[in-house]
């Protein structure tokens, strides 16, 4: 074919294939000369390692030694640094626990020292809940020696309605000493399933916010089955329901209970203590089996683990 030929074959390409062919052989003419000269732009640094030739054989030597050497997983060294003890499970009190128990029950040296600080300034923990609280403690620790730890579930405290015959008069007529009149807060006892934000803004320490998250909660839970759930209520903290258990009961007879056998998927993943997935597995399980016989019934669901059980079981009913 003569260079006429194929430049009328070229006129016959369409305007943008000719624009695509000159631009593949602009990149190609690129790339030839980049691998041309990167050579002699970038030149490599030589590296004089002729200082540490001793040590990189002895190195080599002692690796080659070991026969099971295989390559350094850096993860594994950075585990190393803080391995966890053998676990043996046994009942205890975190209040009392010792070093040597902690140690025994499979927690670190760093674990230990932060519980050690937490009890140091003061802490104790009065519930088997009050221990998963430690950043340090991980769920699935938590979950594991829950049965045996020595504490109860909740603090019990005397739920008849005596209560009702208890005045809430917080007046005194003793003053301190600037000359102001001191609130005498032993006459207070208030019912937390029932009272309102004007009631537990009579306890110590309890202003107009504190109580509407206290009422906001309780409604998102459907009542308070122990004085301790106060804590959960956003802005409490231990300290504060420390302050005021002695003048707070709570009414479990006034709970609202969820029947598991003819809720919903929706209802349930609202409780603040199921998420969506285990609302899910309950009436799946249900649909697939028939109705549950007893509250317990819904251990056999695989994401209701023993700690969700125990909080859970307060608000479902099976009738």
């Amino acid at each position: 074919m003569s260079w006429r030929n194929a430049f009328q074959d070229w006129l016959e390409y369409t305007s943008k294939e000719r624009k695509g062919i000159l631009v593949l052989i602009v990149c190609i003419a690129l790339l030839i000369t980049y691998n041309f000269c990167a050579p002699y732009i970038f030149k490599q640094k030589n590296i004089d390692l002729s200082g540490k030739k001793t040590e990189i054989e002895q190195w080599l030597a002692e690796h080659a030694a070991d026969s099971t050497a295989g390559p350094i997983d850096y993860t594994e060294l950075a585990l190393q640094k803080e391995a966890k003890p053998k676990r043996t499970l046994f009942t205890f009190d975190p209040n009392t626990c010792d070093d040597a128990a902690w140690t025994a029950l499979g927690f670190t040296q760093g674990q230990i020292k932060s519980i050690r600080n937490f009890i140091s300034k003061g802490g104790s923990f009065k519930t088997k809940a009050d221990l998963s609280k430690m950043y340090v403690i991980s769920q699935e620790e938590y979950e594991e020696l829950y049965p045996y730890i020595a504490l109860p579930d909740a603090i019990a405290y005397d739920n008849t309605n005596n209560y009702a015959n208890k005045p809430n008069d917080y007046n005194s007529n003793s003053y301190n000493a600037n000359g102001y009149q001191k609130f005498d807060y032993s006459n207070i006892l208030i019912e937390i399933n029932s009272a309102d934000t004007v009631e537990f803004k009579k306890l110590k320490g309890i202003g107009g916010f504190l109580a509407r998250k206290i009422v906001e909660y309780r409604t998102k839970l459907g009542g308070y089955y122990s004085t301790e759930q106060l804590q959960e209520a956003y802005g409490m903290t231990p300290e504060k329901v420390d302050t005021i258990r002695k003048n707070i009961v709570a009414d479990v007879a006034l709970i609202k209970k969820i029947n598991v056998n003819t809720t919903t998927v929706e209802v349930l993943s609202k409780h603040p203590y199921l998420n969506s997935s285990q609302a899910k597995t309950l009436v799946a399980y249900r649909e697939q089996h028939g109705p549950f016989k007893t509250v317990e019934g819904i251990k056999k669901c695989v994401l209701i683990d023993a700690v969700t059980y125990e909080k859970i079981k307060h608000y479902l009913v099976v009738g």
